[in-house]
């Protein structure tokens, strides 16, 4: 399957710090015979007060995807420097900016913004072969267990 996102940055909202708005598309195609397609359009909101917290909301259209259609969440950052420990040096020289209310990040700073991506892995459950030919013909009945799907006779 695949997961698709685009956004913008809302503008006139400085004096909240940095209000972004996502929308996209998400569609994961089930391989078995009965199973559960995914799919269906996402949104999502992203409220930056100070460069070092975030606030972010998802919604979801498909309940299915994490049992609920939405979440929400909060990130701190909090800027490190290793080579300036090594060096004897406050590592968190500079922070002070990072937590400034409004602050505007630069370009620069953007471009090692994490990634954000889906943190849960989609699995199914299934029959690992496929019936012979004979045993469909004479009634076969494969054994009965809970996978959590309808299996093919």
């Amino acid at each position: 399957g695949w997961d698709a996102e685009i956004g913008f940055k809302v503008p006139y909202t400085e004096k909240c710090g940095e209000v972004r708005v996502f929308g996209g598309y998400y569609s994961w195609d089930s391989e078995l015979v009965g199973g559960d397609d995914l799919d269906g359009f996402k949104a999502r909101l992203e409220i930056r007060p100070m460069p070092a917290v975030t606030f972010d909301a998802e919604y979801y259209e498909d309940e299915d995807v994490f049992d609920t259609n939405y979440y929400a969440g909060v990130r701190v950052r909090v800027p490190f420097n290793i080579g300036s420990a090594l060096a004897g040096e406050n590592p968190f020289a500079g922070a002070e900016d990072a937590f400034k209310w409004g602050a505007q990040r630069t370009f620069e700073s953007r471009m090692g913004e994490m990634v954000i991506r889906d943190t849960y892995i989609h699995t199914e459950q299934g029959i690992e072969r496929p019936l012979p030919v004979d045993e469909c013909e004479n009634g076969y009945e494969p054994p009965p267990y809970d996978n959590g799907y309808e299996t093919a006779r």
